[in-house]
């Protein structure tokens, strides 16, 4: 029995120093490629780029603007994904340079703009498309995005035309005469087709002495851009109005092919008169006989009455004969011519006087005016009448 136990001890304690022997060597020893081929599986993160996912809605879908009208939008959209307060929201503008101007806060989603002559030709509107991305992170870096196109409505605002300028005769207008008034106007909603050009309207004035009656307006000229000239024709040819300056008026109003209207202008313009022909009395032939002495009186006037009559010279008299005038009014000068006619005066005879009349305006130092006619007075040299013989009583 004793031997058996020493035998026992003695097995395992060969045993053991064995195993003692086996621990002392590195397990990996003569393996050089071991370490290079262990690597240990980490833990996966969220992916990095952004998925594009419909748990994000844009609410905004159309914005509307006024062209040359600053307005400002807030773009809004929603994260529908669980605990949506874990995502920082960014939100960009993928085609902002189709938008000149504007500016854009992705942080308040704040979109400003000042639409500048977006609406060109006929055109009432114009849409484009504003392209907006919406990126959600969430805090351990998942992404999720949603990118849509939003309608931006730009709409005309039509303006009203102005008239900047209207050049009336320094002088005003004449009877019996054509004159011209320029009227510029600007119009911002013409363009160099023709048919968007502006027109010019004459209207009645409010006050009395209308002149729309004698006005006709000419075709536009278009000087530069939304620019024009109108030349509107004043026609006072045979026409009687005044009787020397009197003030005549008009209204005129711009008009745009979108029926918008100017303010209505009150437009002056001195009328001033023609001087007319004048007349005489001595409208034809008279007889002189031979031998007698002529006292003969006659008019010279103004048939008009808007004259100054200022001085009558005679030329062409015949020998021993005086002729003279007094002014009876403004218009009117009384003359006389006294003539000893010689007997022997050849008879029948015609002869012509003239008479060179001077008139005036009325207004001279305003309208300095004046007109020398020559009056022709004809006459006629007769022979005495023979009384006829008397017979016996």
């Amino acid at each position: 029995m004793k031997k058996t136990i020493q035998l026992l001890v003695a097995t395992s304690f060969l045993v053991l120093a064995t195993g003692c022997s086996d621990l002392n060597q590195d397990p990996l020893a003569n393996k050089p490629g071991a370490l290079n081929n262990f690597t240990q599986k980490p833990t996966q993160p969220e992916p990095q780029t952004p998925v594009q996912s419909d748990a994000i809605r844009i609410d905004t879908t159309m914005m509307a603007f006024e062209d040359g009208r600053t307005s400002e939008f807030t773009i809004r959209s929603r994260v529908l994904l669980p605990d949506p307060t874990e995502y920082e929201v960014v939100m960009s503008l993928e085609n902002a340079q189709d938008f000149p101007g504007a500016s854009f806060d992705g942080q308040t989603a704040k979109f400003t703009w000042t639409p500048y002559k977006v609406v060109t030709g006929d055109e009432l509107q114009v849409e484009r498309p504003l392209l907006v991305k919406v990126v959600a992170t969430k805090k351990n870096g998942r992404k999720v995005q949603r990118a849509e196109e939003i309608l931006v409505r730009i709409k005309r605002v039509a303006k009203e035309p102005k008239i900047v300028k209207v050049d009336i005769p320094k002088n005003g207008v004449r009877e019996g005469t054509v004159e011209t008034i320029v009227v510029k106007v600007v119009d911002d909603d013409a363009s160099n087709d023709t048919a968007s050009w502006p027109q010019l309207v004459i209207k009645n004035p409010k006050a009395p002495n209308s002149l729309t009656g004698y006005m006709d307006v000419t075709s536009p000229t278009m000087t530069g851009p939304g620019e024009f000239d109108f030349k509107v024709l004043v026609d006072l040819r045979g026409v009687e109005l005044v009787k020397s300056s009197e003030g005549y008026r008009a209204a005129i109003q711009a008009a745009s092919r979108f029926n918008k209207f100017s303010q209505v202008e009150d437009v002056y313009v001195s009328v001033k008169n023609q001087l007319g022909a004048l007349q005489t009395t001595w409208n034809e032939r008279v007889d002189f006989v031979a031998g007698s002495t002529a006292d003969y009186q006659f008019m010279i006037f103004d048939p008009k009455g808007e004259g100054d009559v200022r001085a009558v010279r005679f030329q062409r008299l015949p020998t021993n004969a005086k002729a003279d005038c007094l002014t009876v009014n403004r218009s009117m000068m009384s003359c006389r011519l006294v003539w000893k006619i010689d007997i022997n005066a050849p008879a029948p005879q015609r002869l012509d006087i003239d008479a060179i009349a001077t008139m005036r305006s009325v207004d001279y130092l305003l309208d300095p005016q004046e007109i020398n006619q020559n009056l022709i007075l004809k006459l006629n040299i007769v022979k005495p009448v023979v009384p006829a013989p008397q017979g016996d009583r």
